[in-house]
Protein backbone atom coordinates (compact mmCIF):
# COMPACT_ATOMS: atom_id res chain seq x y z
CA UNK A 1 0.00 0.00 0.00
CA UNK A 2 2.78 2.41 0.91
CA UNK A 3 4.58 1.64 -2.35
CA UNK A 4 1.43 2.38 -4.35
CA UNK A 5 0.85 5.60 -2.37
CA UNK A 6 4.42 6.71 -3.11
CA UNK A 7 3.95 6.06 -6.83
CA UNK A 8 0.69 8.02 -6.92
CA UNK A 9 2.28 10.86 -4.94
CA UNK A 10 5.21 11.02 -7.35
CA UNK A 11 2.83 11.06 -10.30
CA UNK A 12 0.87 13.90 -8.66
CA UNK A 13 4.06 15.94 -8.21
CA UNK A 14 5.04 15.46 -11.86
CA UNK A 15 1.51 16.34 -12.99
CA UNK A 16 1.50 19.46 -10.83
CA UNK A 17 4.84 20.59 -12.28
CA UNK A 18 3.50 20.11 -15.82
CA UNK A 19 0.24 21.86 -14.96
CA UNK A 20 2.22 24.82 -13.67
CA UNK A 21 3.25 25.48 -17.28
CA UNK A 22 0.10 24.16 -19.01
CA UNK A 23 -2.94 23.83 -16.71
CA UNK A 24 -4.72 21.44 -19.11
CA UNK A 25 -2.15 18.74 -18.32
CA UNK A 26 -3.70 18.36 -14.86
CA UNK A 27 -6.42 16.29 -16.54
CA UNK A 28 -3.99 13.97 -18.38
CA UNK A 29 -4.07 11.21 -15.70
CA UNK A 30 -7.87 11.10 -15.96
CA UNK A 31 -7.64 10.97 -19.76
CA UNK A 32 -5.21 8.06 -19.47
CA UNK A 33 -7.69 6.23 -17.24
CA UNK A 34 -10.50 6.88 -19.72
CA UNK A 35 -8.28 5.56 -22.52
CA UNK A 36 -7.64 2.36 -20.54
CA UNK A 37 -11.41 2.01 -20.02
CA UNK A 38 -12.10 2.62 -23.72
CA UNK A 39 -9.52 0.02 -24.72
CA UNK A 40 -11.06 -2.48 -22.29
CA UNK A 41 -14.22 -2.48 -24.42
CA UNK A 42 -12.16 -4.04 -27.23
CA UNK A 43 -9.44 -6.09 -25.52
CA UNK A 44 -10.99 -6.71 -22.10
CA UNK A 45 -9.27 -6.38 -18.69
CA UNK A 46 -11.95 -3.99 -17.37
CA UNK A 47 -10.85 -4.42 -13.76
CA UNK A 48 -7.38 -3.01 -14.43
CA UNK A 49 -8.92 -0.21 -16.49
CA UNK A 50 -11.18 0.82 -13.60
CA UNK A 51 -8.18 0.83 -11.27
CA UNK A 52 -6.27 3.03 -13.76
CA UNK A 53 -9.21 5.45 -13.96
CA UNK A 54 -9.47 5.61 -10.17
CA UNK A 55 -5.74 6.27 -9.84
CA UNK A 56 -5.93 8.91 -12.57
CA UNK A 57 -8.64 10.79 -10.68
CA UNK A 58 -6.59 10.61 -7.48
CA UNK A 59 -3.46 11.92 -9.21
CA UNK A 60 -5.31 14.78 -10.94
CA UNK A 61 -7.07 15.87 -7.74
CA UNK A 62 -3.81 15.71 -5.81
CA UNK A 63 -2.06 17.83 -8.46
CA UNK A 64 -4.79 20.47 -8.24
CA UNK A 65 -4.45 20.52 -4.44
CA UNK A 66 -0.67 20.94 -4.70
CA UNK A 67 -1.19 24.02 -6.89
CA UNK A 68 -3.65 25.75 -4.58
CA UNK A 69 -4.52 28.63 -4.36
CA UNK A 70 -3.67 29.29 -8.01
CA UNK A 71 -5.53 26.23 -9.26
CA UNK A 72 -8.74 27.58 -7.71
CA UNK A 73 -8.79 30.27 -10.40
CA UNK A 74 -9.14 27.56 -13.05
CA UNK A 75 -12.77 27.16 -12.00
CA UNK A 76 -13.67 30.77 -11.20
CA UNK A 77 -11.23 32.92 -13.16
CA UNK A 78 -10.90 33.86 -16.79
CA UNK A 79 -9.87 31.55 -19.61
CA UNK A 80 -6.17 32.56 -19.51
CA UNK A 81 -5.96 31.37 -15.90
CA UNK A 82 -6.71 27.89 -17.27
CA UNK A 83 -4.31 28.30 -20.18
CA UNK A 84 -7.20 28.64 -22.66
CA UNK A 85 -6.69 30.89 -25.68
CA UNK A 86 -8.70 31.71 -28.75
CA UNK A 87 -7.27 29.91 -31.77
CA UNK A 88 -8.26 29.07 -35.29
CA UNK A 89 -9.06 25.44 -36.17
CA UNK A 90 -6.51 23.36 -38.08
CA UNK A 91 -7.18 20.79 -40.75
CA UNK A 92 -7.45 17.12 -39.80
CA UNK A 93 -4.39 16.32 -41.92
CA UNK A 94 -2.24 18.81 -40.02
CA UNK A 95 -3.62 17.49 -36.76
CA UNK A 96 -2.72 13.86 -37.50
CA UNK A 97 0.75 14.94 -38.68
CA UNK A 98 1.32 17.00 -35.49
CA UNK A 99 1.84 19.98 -37.80
CA UNK A 100 0.88 22.72 -35.33
CA UNK A 101 3.67 25.18 -36.11
CA UNK A 102 4.89 27.06 -39.16
CA UNK A 103 7.18 24.20 -40.26
CA UNK A 104 6.26 20.68 -41.30
CA UNK A 105 7.59 17.58 -43.02
CA UNK A 106 4.89 16.97 -45.63
CA UNK A 107 3.48 13.46 -45.70
CA UNK A 108 6.36 11.74 -43.87
CA UNK A 109 4.86 12.03 -40.35
CA UNK A 110 1.83 10.00 -41.50
CA UNK A 111 4.12 6.97 -41.63
CA UNK A 112 4.16 7.10 -37.83
CA UNK A 113 0.47 6.20 -37.84
CA UNK A 114 1.25 3.18 -40.02
CA UNK A 115 3.97 2.04 -37.63
CA UNK A 116 1.64 2.47 -34.67
CA UNK A 117 -0.95 0.29 -36.42
CA UNK A 118 1.47 -2.65 -36.53
CA UNK A 119 0.48 -4.28 -33.22
CA UNK A 120 -3.21 -4.04 -34.06
CA UNK A 121 -2.51 -6.42 -36.95
CA UNK A 122 0.17 -8.79 -35.68
CA UNK A 123 0.25 -8.53 -31.85
CA UNK A 124 -1.65 -10.58 -29.32
CA UNK A 125 -1.94 -10.85 -25.57
CA UNK A 126 -0.43 -8.06 -23.48
CA UNK A 127 1.17 -6.37 -26.50
CA UNK A 128 -2.23 -6.02 -28.17
CA UNK A 129 -3.79 -4.65 -24.98
CA UNK A 130 -1.06 -2.03 -24.55
CA UNK A 131 -1.29 -1.04 -28.21
CA UNK A 132 -5.07 -0.64 -27.89
CA UNK A 133 -4.59 1.55 -24.83
CA UNK A 134 -2.09 3.68 -26.72
CA UNK A 135 -4.46 4.14 -29.63
CA UNK A 136 -7.36 4.93 -27.29
CA UNK A 137 -5.24 7.63 -25.65
CA UNK A 138 -4.24 9.06 -29.05
CA UNK A 139 -7.84 9.08 -30.30
CA UNK A 140 -9.08 10.88 -27.18
CA UNK A 141 -6.32 13.50 -27.53
CA UNK A 142 -7.01 14.05 -31.24
CA UNK A 143 -10.74 14.38 -30.46
CA UNK A 144 -10.01 16.92 -27.70
CA UNK A 145 -8.44 19.16 -30.34
CA UNK A 146 -10.72 18.47 -33.30
CA UNK A 147 -14.22 18.43 -31.79
CA UNK A 148 -14.17 21.79 -29.90
CA UNK A 149 -12.55 23.54 -32.86
CA UNK A 150 -15.39 22.43 -35.15
CA UNK A 151 -18.21 23.19 -32.73
CA UNK A 152 -17.07 26.70 -31.74
CA UNK A 153 -14.51 28.07 -34.16
CA UNK A 154 -12.89 30.86 -32.14
CA UNK A 155 -13.73 29.91 -28.57
CA UNK A 156 -10.98 29.80 -25.94
CA UNK A 157 -9.58 26.30 -25.40
CA UNK A 158 -6.26 24.66 -24.48
CA UNK A 159 -3.43 25.13 -26.95
CA UNK A 160 -3.34 22.28 -29.48
CA UNK A 161 0.33 21.54 -28.76
CA UNK A 162 -0.54 20.73 -25.14
CA UNK A 163 -3.43 18.44 -26.06
CA UNK A 164 -1.33 16.56 -28.60
CA UNK A 165 1.25 15.48 -26.01
CA UNK A 166 -0.99 12.60 -24.81
CA UNK A 167 -1.56 11.67 -28.48
CA UNK A 168 2.20 11.44 -29.01
CA UNK A 169 2.57 9.34 -25.85
CA UNK A 170 -0.22 7.03 -27.00
CA UNK A 171 1.35 6.50 -30.41
CA UNK A 172 4.75 5.93 -28.80
CA UNK A 173 3.16 3.24 -26.62
CA UNK A 174 1.63 1.59 -29.67
CA UNK A 175 4.88 1.77 -31.64
CA UNK A 176 6.78 0.24 -28.73
CA UNK A 177 4.31 -2.64 -28.58
CA UNK A 178 4.67 -3.01 -32.34
CA UNK A 179 8.44 -3.27 -32.17
CA UNK A 180 8.09 -6.12 -29.66
CA UNK A 181 5.55 -7.83 -31.91
CA UNK A 182 7.83 -7.33 -34.93
CA UNK A 183 10.73 -9.09 -33.20
CA UNK A 184 8.45 -11.94 -32.10
CA UNK A 185 7.00 -12.45 -35.59
CA UNK A 186 10.38 -12.38 -37.33
CA UNK A 187 11.59 -15.16 -35.05
CA UNK A 188 8.65 -17.30 -36.08
CA UNK A 189 9.36 -20.36 -38.27
CA UNK A 190 6.21 -19.65 -40.29
CA UNK A 191 6.43 -16.81 -42.81
CA UNK A 192 3.07 -15.46 -43.93
CA UNK A 193 0.90 -12.36 -44.13
CA UNK A 194 1.48 -11.44 -40.47
CA UNK A 195 5.23 -11.40 -40.99
CA UNK A 196 4.88 -9.29 -44.15
CA UNK A 197 2.66 -6.81 -42.30
CA UNK A 198 5.19 -6.62 -39.47
CA UNK A 199 8.04 -5.84 -41.88
CA UNK A 200 6.05 -3.20 -43.80
CA UNK A 201 4.81 -1.46 -40.67
CA UNK A 202 8.23 -1.51 -39.01
CA UNK A 203 9.79 -0.08 -42.18
CA UNK A 204 7.34 2.81 -41.92
CA UNK A 205 9.34 4.05 -38.92
CA UNK A 206 12.13 4.98 -41.33
CA UNK A 207 10.10 7.85 -42.84
CA UNK A 208 9.39 9.93 -39.69
CA UNK A 209 12.97 9.26 -38.56
CA UNK A 210 14.20 10.55 -41.93
CA UNK A 211 12.12 13.71 -41.54
CA UNK A 212 13.55 14.21 -38.04
CA UNK A 213 17.11 13.79 -39.31
CA UNK A 214 16.41 16.41 -41.95
CA UNK A 215 15.30 18.83 -39.24
CA UNK A 216 18.29 18.24 -36.96
CA UNK A 217 20.99 18.15 -39.61
CA UNK A 218 22.09 21.69 -38.73
CA UNK A 219 21.38 21.23 -35.02
CA UNK A 220 18.54 23.77 -34.95
CA UNK A 221 15.41 21.68 -35.64
CA UNK A 222 14.49 24.15 -38.40
CA UNK A 223 14.65 26.99 -35.91
CA UNK A 224 15.81 30.28 -37.43
CA UNK A 225 19.46 31.15 -37.01
CA UNK A 226 18.49 34.45 -35.42
CA UNK A 227 15.52 35.78 -33.47
CA UNK A 228 13.37 38.83 -33.85
CA UNK A 229 14.90 40.11 -30.60
CA UNK A 230 18.20 40.46 -32.46
CA UNK A 231 16.55 42.69 -35.05
CA UNK A 232 14.82 44.70 -32.32
CA UNK A 233 17.90 45.28 -30.18
CA UNK A 234 17.14 49.02 -30.17
CA UNK A 235 14.05 48.47 -27.97
CA UNK A 236 15.99 47.40 -24.84
CA UNK A 237 18.39 50.26 -25.53
CA UNK A 238 15.48 52.73 -25.56
CA UNK A 239 14.20 51.23 -22.31
CA UNK A 240 17.47 52.10 -20.56
CA UNK A 241 16.94 55.77 -21.32
CA UNK A 242 13.15 56.10 -21.22
CA UNK A 243 11.97 53.19 -19.10
CA UNK A 244 10.31 49.91 -20.11
CA UNK A 245 7.56 49.88 -22.72
CA UNK A 246 5.14 47.38 -24.17
CA UNK A 247 5.34 45.85 -27.62
CA UNK A 248 2.17 44.88 -29.49
CA UNK A 249 2.99 41.92 -31.75
CA UNK A 250 0.65 41.12 -34.63
CA UNK A 251 1.01 38.12 -36.94
CA UNK A 252 0.56 34.38 -37.19
CA UNK A 253 0.25 32.60 -33.80
CA UNK A 254 3.36 30.51 -34.51
CA UNK A 255 5.48 33.62 -35.00
CA UNK A 256 4.53 35.50 -31.85
CA UNK A 257 6.97 35.39 -28.90
CA UNK A 258 4.30 33.87 -26.60
CA UNK A 259 0.94 32.21 -27.17
CA UNK A 260 -1.14 34.79 -28.98
CA UNK A 261 -4.68 35.98 -28.52
CA UNK A 262 -6.72 34.99 -31.57
CA UNK A 263 -9.69 37.28 -32.08
CA UNK A 264 -11.43 36.70 -35.40
CA UNK A 265 -8.80 36.95 -38.13
CA UNK A 266 -6.34 38.82 -35.90
CA UNK A 267 -3.60 37.22 -33.79
CA UNK A 268 -1.70 39.41 -31.38
CA UNK A 269 -0.02 39.54 -27.99
CA UNK A 270 1.45 42.12 -25.64
CA UNK A 271 4.89 41.87 -24.01
CA UNK A 272 6.97 44.20 -21.90
CA UNK A 273 10.11 44.57 -23.96
CA UNK A 274 10.98 42.13 -26.74
CA UNK A 275 11.41 38.97 -24.68
CA UNK A 276 8.95 37.13 -22.48
CA UNK A 277 9.59 35.09 -19.35
CA UNK A 278 7.49 32.39 -17.68
CA UNK A 279 5.05 35.02 -16.36
CA UNK A 280 3.96 35.76 -19.94
CA UNK A 281 3.34 32.13 -20.95
CA UNK A 282 -0.41 32.44 -20.44
CA UNK A 283 -1.70 35.26 -22.67
CA UNK A 284 -3.55 37.97 -20.81
CA UNK A 285 -7.04 38.19 -22.31
CA UNK A 286 -7.95 40.98 -19.91
CA UNK A 287 -10.29 43.83 -20.93
CA UNK A 288 -7.22 45.96 -21.63
CA UNK A 289 -5.66 43.30 -23.88
CA UNK A 290 -8.97 42.74 -25.68
CA UNK A 291 -9.24 46.51 -26.18
CA UNK A 292 -5.82 46.53 -27.89
CA UNK A 293 -7.08 44.04 -30.48
CA UNK A 294 -10.29 46.02 -31.02
CA UNK A 295 -8.27 49.21 -31.49
CA UNK A 296 -6.08 47.57 -34.15
CA UNK A 297 -9.16 46.40 -36.07
CA UNK A 298 -10.56 49.94 -35.95
CA UNK A 299 -7.30 51.27 -37.39
CA UNK A 300 -7.31 48.55 -40.07
CA UNK A 301 -10.77 49.69 -41.14
CA UNK A 302 -9.50 53.31 -41.27
CA UNK A 303 -11.95 54.41 -38.56
CA UNK A 304 -9.23 56.24 -36.63
CA UNK A 305 -5.98 57.98 -37.52
CA UNK A 306 -4.72 58.15 -33.91
CA UNK A 307 -4.06 54.54 -32.97
CA UNK A 308 -0.89 55.56 -31.11
CA UNK A 309 -2.92 57.83 -28.83
CA UNK A 310 -5.46 55.05 -28.28
CA UNK A 311 -2.75 52.56 -27.26
CA UNK A 312 -0.83 55.06 -25.10
CA UNK A 313 -2.65 54.28 -21.79
CA UNK A 314 -1.59 50.64 -22.23
CA UNK A 315 2.08 51.65 -22.41
CA UNK A 316 2.43 50.45 -26.03
CA UNK A 317 5.41 52.13 -27.66
CA UNK A 318 5.98 49.73 -30.57
CA UNK A 319 3.64 47.85 -32.89
CA UNK A 320 5.41 45.02 -34.73
CA UNK A 321 4.03 43.06 -37.69
CA UNK A 322 5.51 39.54 -37.57
CA UNK A 323 5.69 37.65 -40.90
CA UNK A 324 7.03 34.37 -39.48
CA UNK A 325 8.64 32.56 -36.55
CA UNK A 326 11.98 34.25 -37.11
CA UNK A 327 14.36 35.67 -39.73
CA UNK A 328 14.55 33.30 -42.68
CA UNK A 329 11.57 31.17 -41.58
CA UNK A 330 8.57 30.57 -43.89
CA UNK A 331 6.55 33.77 -44.12
CA UNK A 332 2.81 34.08 -43.59
CA UNK A 333 1.08 36.73 -45.74
CA UNK A 334 0.09 39.78 -43.71
CA UNK A 335 -3.26 41.43 -44.32
CA UNK A 336 -2.50 44.37 -46.58
CA UNK A 337 -5.50 46.24 -45.23
CA UNK A 338 -3.83 46.11 -41.83
CA UNK A 339 -0.53 47.40 -43.25
CA UNK A 340 -2.32 50.22 -45.08
CA UNK A 341 -4.35 51.10 -41.98
CA UNK A 342 -1.26 51.27 -39.75
CA UNK A 343 0.67 53.26 -42.37
CA UNK A 344 -2.16 55.82 -42.37
CA UNK A 345 -1.91 56.54 -38.63
CA UNK A 346 -0.71 60.05 -37.85
CA UNK A 347 1.04 59.12 -34.61
CA UNK A 348 2.82 55.94 -35.75
CA UNK A 349 6.22 56.16 -37.46
CA UNK A 350 6.89 53.13 -39.70
CA UNK A 351 10.21 51.52 -40.58
CA UNK A 352 11.38 48.12 -41.83
CA UNK A 353 13.88 46.36 -39.56
CA UNK A 354 15.35 42.97 -40.45
CA UNK A 355 12.22 41.73 -42.19
CA UNK A 356 9.84 43.26 -39.66
CA UNK A 357 7.50 46.18 -40.07
CA UNK A 358 7.92 48.25 -36.90
CA UNK A 359 5.75 51.21 -35.90
CA UNK A 360 6.98 53.57 -33.19
CA UNK A 361 4.23 55.26 -31.18
CA UNK A 362 4.92 59.00 -31.05
CA UNK A 363 2.11 59.39 -28.49
CA UNK A 364 3.57 56.80 -26.09
CA UNK A 365 3.51 57.41 -22.35
CA UNK A 366 5.48 55.39 -19.74
CA UNK A 367 3.97 52.35 -18.07
CA UNK A 368 3.80 54.40 -14.87
CA UNK A 369 3.24 58.05 -15.73
CA UNK A 370 2.18 61.25 -14.05
CA UNK A 371 0.23 64.06 -15.68
CA UNK A 372 1.22 67.69 -15.29
CA UNK A 373 -2.38 68.88 -15.42
CA UNK A 374 -4.42 68.39 -12.23
CA UNK A 375 -7.52 67.16 -14.09
CA UNK A 376 -8.36 63.49 -13.52
CA UNK A 377 -8.53 61.12 -16.53
CA UNK A 378 -11.99 60.00 -17.64
CA UNK A 379 -13.47 57.35 -15.36
CA UNK A 380 -16.83 56.03 -14.27
CA UNK A 381 -19.60 54.26 -16.15
CA UNK A 382 -19.42 56.53 -19.19
CA UNK A 383 -15.74 55.81 -19.80
CA UNK A 384 -16.39 52.10 -19.21
CA UNK A 385 -19.03 52.02 -21.94
CA UNK A 386 -16.83 53.85 -24.46
CA UNK A 387 -13.11 53.44 -23.65
CA UNK A 388 -12.11 54.53 -27.15
CA UNK A 389 -13.97 57.84 -26.88
CA UNK A 390 -12.65 58.39 -23.36
CA UNK A 391 -9.03 57.94 -24.47
CA UNK A 392 -9.39 60.06 -27.60
CA UNK A 393 -10.97 62.83 -25.52
CA UNK A 394 -8.19 62.83 -22.92
CA UNK A 395 -5.12 65.08 -23.06
CA UNK A 396 -2.19 62.75 -22.54
CA UNK A 397 0.48 65.01 -24.04
CA UNK A 398 1.48 66.20 -20.56
CA UNK A 399 2.20 62.70 -19.30
CA UNK A 400 5.76 62.13 -18.13
CA UNK A 401 7.74 59.59 -16.13
CA UNK A 402 6.70 59.03 -12.54
CA UNK A 403 10.01 60.52 -11.39
CA UNK A 404 9.43 63.75 -13.32
CA UNK A 405 9.97 66.75 -11.07
CA UNK A 406 7.53 68.97 -13.00
CA UNK A 407 4.53 66.61 -12.88
CA UNK A 408 2.02 67.11 -10.07
CA UNK A 409 -1.17 65.63 -11.50
CA UNK A 410 -2.82 62.20 -11.49
CA UNK A 411 -0.78 59.01 -11.76
CA UNK A 412 -1.58 56.55 -14.56
CA UNK A 413 -0.59 52.90 -14.34
CA UNK A 414 -0.75 50.85 -17.56
CA UNK A 415 -2.13 47.73 -15.88
CA UNK A 416 -5.61 46.24 -16.00
CA UNK A 417 -7.68 47.79 -13.24
CA UNK A 418 -7.54 46.22 -9.79
CA UNK A 419 -9.22 47.63 -6.71
CA UNK A 420 -6.40 46.18 -4.58
CA UNK A 421 -3.69 48.31 -6.17
CA UNK A 422 -2.69 51.52 -4.39
CA UNK A 423 -0.01 54.21 -4.28
CA UNK A 424 1.55 56.05 -1.37
CA UNK A 425 2.30 59.78 -1.76
CA UNK A 426 4.10 61.44 1.14
CA UNK A 427 2.81 58.77 3.52
CA UNK A 428 -0.80 59.00 2.34
CA UNK A 429 -2.33 55.98 0.63
CA UNK A 430 -4.55 56.36 -2.44
CA UNK A 431 -6.76 53.62 -3.88
CA UNK A 432 -6.93 52.92 -7.60
CA UNK A 433 -9.71 54.32 -9.77
CA UNK A 434 -10.73 52.79 -13.10
CA UNK A 435 -9.33 55.06 -15.83
CA UNK A 436 -10.81 54.90 -19.34
CA UNK A 437 -12.75 51.88 -18.10
CA UNK A 438 -9.54 49.82 -18.46
CA UNK A 439 -6.50 50.78 -16.37
CA UNK A 440 -5.54 52.19 -12.97
CA UNK A 441 -5.45 55.88 -12.11
CA UNK A 442 -4.73 57.70 -8.86
CA UNK A 443 -5.24 61.29 -7.69
CA UNK A 444 -1.48 61.68 -7.34
CA UNK A 445 0.07 64.90 -6.07
CA UNK A 446 3.57 66.20 -5.51
CA UNK A 447 6.11 64.07 -3.73
CA UNK A 448 7.59 60.61 -3.97
CA UNK A 449 5.20 57.92 -5.22
CA UNK A 450 5.35 54.22 -4.34
CA UNK A 451 3.10 51.64 -6.01
CA UNK A 452 1.79 48.71 -3.97
CA UNK A 453 -0.71 45.88 -4.04
CA UNK A 454 -2.89 44.73 -1.13
CA UNK A 455 -2.79 40.96 -1.19
CA UNK A 456 -5.58 39.47 0.95
CA UNK A 457 -4.56 37.72 4.16
CA UNK A 458 -6.05 34.42 3.05
CA UNK A 459 -3.81 34.47 -0.02
CA UNK A 460 -0.62 34.78 2.05
CA UNK A 461 -1.86 32.05 4.38
CA UNK A 462 -2.67 29.82 1.41
CA UNK A 463 0.83 30.29 -0.01
CA UNK A 464 2.37 29.32 3.33
CA UNK A 465 0.11 26.27 3.51
CA UNK A 466 1.07 25.32 -0.05
CA UNK A 467 4.78 25.43 0.83
CA UNK A 468 4.17 23.17 3.82
CA UNK A 469 2.15 20.78 1.67
CA UNK A 470 4.91 20.54 -0.94
CA UNK A 471 7.52 19.98 1.76
CA UNK A 472 5.43 17.19 3.32
CA UNK A 473 4.81 15.60 -0.09
CA UNK A 474 8.44 15.55 -1.12
CA UNK A 475 9.43 14.27 2.33
CA UNK A 476 6.93 11.41 2.01
CA UNK A 477 8.33 10.44 -1.41
CA UNK A 478 11.88 10.48 -0.03
CA UNK A 479 11.03 8.43 3.05
CA UNK A 480 8.51 6.03 1.47
CA UNK A 481 11.10 3.30 0.73
CA UNK A 482 12.15 3.29 4.38
CA UNK A 483 8.54 3.20 5.58
CA UNK A 484 7.76 -0.06 3.81
CA UNK A 485 6.92 -2.90 6.12
CA UNK A 486 9.81 -5.29 6.53
CA UNK A 487 9.08 -8.93 5.75
CA UNK A 488 8.37 -10.95 8.85
CA UNK A 489 11.26 -13.13 10.03
CA UNK A 490 10.16 -16.71 10.82
CA UNK A 491 10.41 -17.38 14.50
CA UNK A 492 12.60 -20.33 15.35
CA UNK A 493 11.38 -22.22 18.40
CA UNK A 494 13.83 -23.59 20.88
CA UNK A 495 14.34 -27.26 20.03
CA UNK A 496 14.70 -28.06 23.64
Amino acid sequence: VKRRAARLTGAAVLTALAAGAAPATAAVPIVVGLAWLLAAVVVGDARRALVALRDGVIVSVAAVVLLLPWSATWFTGSAPARGFVRQSPMSLARLLAFHTGPDGAGWLPFALLVAAALPLVVASGDRLRWAARGWALAILAFAAVEVPSRMQLHTARPVADVLLVPAALGLALAVGSGVGAFVAEIRSFVFGARQVAAIVAAAALIFPVASLLGDIADGRYRAPGATWSDALAFIPADAVADGPARVLWIGSPGGLPVDGIVSGDLSYTLTTGTTADLRAMLPATTPAADFAGAAVRIARDLRTARLGHVLAPLGVRYVVLVPGAGPGSPATPIDQRLVAGLDAQLDLAARDVGGLRVYTNDAWIPLTARLRDPGAPPSGATAGRDPLGAILGADLDSAGPLTSATARGPVLLAESYSSRRHITVNGHEQKAQRAFGLTDAFAGGSGRVQVGFDAPFWFSAAIALQLLLWAATLLFIALAPRLRARPAVPRVEDAS
